[in-house]
Order: structure tokens, then sequence, then C-alpha cells
């Protein structure tokens, strides 16, 4: 499957950054990432990642790396004050460390579809 990127200008950067979403009381993994994208409401910045337990963010392009600062500094801001009216939080990383991979609820997205089905828990 070919990914496409889109043109941008060059020497320029852009920053994609996932978050899985706990539980605010246990840090458990908790599927609300449909709510907190919902609650952010900015479709182009925010979006579903390959479970319902993770949010991708997505800077816009930039040239100059204080700016890019600003900007995710802000985003994470909004996000993580959406995910806490929900009754979670955010937490970066790879892999949590309790979580069974199993029981992760795969997005509906067929590309994630596929793609868990044919990594399993690398994806």
């Amino acid at each position: 499957m070919p990914l496409t990127f889109k043109r941008s200008e060059r020497l320029s950067i852009g920053t994609e950054i996932e978050l899985q979403l706990v539980d605010a009381e246990h840090y458990d993994l908790t599927d609300r990432a449909d709510r907190v994208v919902s609650a952010v409401g900015d479709r182009r910045r925010v979006k579903h990642e390959l479970t319902k337990s993770m949010v991708e963010l997505n800077s816009s392009v930039h040239r100059d790396l204080d700016e890019l600062h600003t900007e995710l500094r802000a985003l994470t801001h909004t996000v993580r004050r959406c995910a806490q009216r929900l009754g979670c939080d955010v937490c970066g990383g790879g892999r949590h460390l309790s979580n069974d991979w199993r029981k992760q609820v795969i997005s509906d997205n067929a590309r994630y579809r596929q793609l868990a089905s044919r990594f399993g828990y690398l994806s």
C-alpha cells in the first residue's frame, strides 16, 4: 500500500505526535478517541489513530522551529484539556506498560484494520 505525502516548501518542518488516552483514575488505556477528536473540533490538526485509545496531533508546516514549538504546545494543551473534561488524560510513548495489546479496539478505518491484521502487536 503506497503512502502519499503532501508537497511542501524546501527547508520546512511539520510534526505528527501520537498520544495515548488513559483513564484519569487508573491510567489504563481508554477508548475515548472519538469523543476527544469531536471535543477538540479541528480534524485537520487532531485525528484518529490506529486504536481508539490514541489520537494523532498534526502541526501545520513551518519554517521556524519556535513557531512550531508554540503551535504544538497550544495544540497539546487543547487536546489535554478536552481529554480531562472527558475523564481521561494523555500519555506519550509507544506501548502502554500494563494493557494487553490484543484488547485494543481498532479505529473504524480500512487501512488501520489492514495494518492490525497484518502486523498484530507491532501495529
